[in-house]
């Protein structure tokens, strides 16, 4: 899995050469890691639920805990609308997705030297 991180209470469900999908409890993820446009190595992972409803602020969270860890910054993006992808549909699975610099973290120090933003 190319040294992708796999929590010990996440199940396996399939693997490939750039990653992985598993689930816990309820939630399924597919974890992959690429080099993109920047040159930059990137981890992108998805959640969504058992149910198909949206997944949930701590859905988020377990996403990242799990398949990202916690030492890493992880970004979920909002690009305009005219780069918007959905390819499941309005009947389909719900999903959101969080990305991840494994070559270093590419976001400004927002705290300006304090403790919190």
């Amino acid at each position: 899995m190319n040294n992708l991180l796999l929590h010990p209470s996440v199940t396996l469900i399939d693997r490939s050469d750039d990653g992985y999908a598993a689930r816990w409890n309820n939630l399924r993820f597919i974890v992959s890691k690429s080099i993109e446009e920047d040159g930059k190595r990137w981890l992108h992972a998805s959640v969504s639920r058992k149910d198909r409803t949206l997944p949930t602020y701590d859905d988020l969270k377990q996403l990242k805990r799990l398949c990202i860890g916690e030492h890493r910054t992880a970004l979920q993006v909002f690009p305009p609308m005219a780069k918007h992808v959905d390819i499941a549909g309005k009947l389909g699975t719900e999903v959101l997705h969080l990305w991840a610099c494994l070559d270093g973290d590419v976001t400004p120090d927002f705290t300006r030297g304090g403790d919190s933003i």
